[in-house]
């Protein structure tokens, strides 16, 4: 069986969306395992649009996705720990 792994933070539901949607294009079956925010910090659609992935055992086009919720903690070289506002800063370069 094939399996598509993927980790994903902060997207909005249309990357999501277009990401699983290209895999059915390419005619891929299987699984989609991704790792995504924290539940605390996914935002309403994605939460919802994984949900309802979540619970059908795959689609008529034969993917199914499987996602998993992380807590990140980030660090500096220096040991430091990055707090979550700071880490989405240095993410995007600021």
């Amino acid at each position: 069986q094939n399996a598509v792994l993927a980790l994903a933070e902060g997207y909005d539901l249309n990357v999501y969306a277009t990401f699983i949607e290209s895999l059915k294009m390419t005619g891929y079956q299987g699984d989609v395992v991704m790792a995504v925010s924290s539940i605390r910090g996914i935002k309403k659609d994605v939460k919802e649009y994984l949900q309802f992935y979540a619970s059908i055992e795959s689609d008529k086009s034969g993917i199914r996705v499987i996602s998993y919720s992380i807590d990140w903690e980030c660090y500096k070289k220096s040991g430091t720990k990055i707090s979550p506002e700071d880490g989405y800063k240095e993410g995007r370069g600021n």
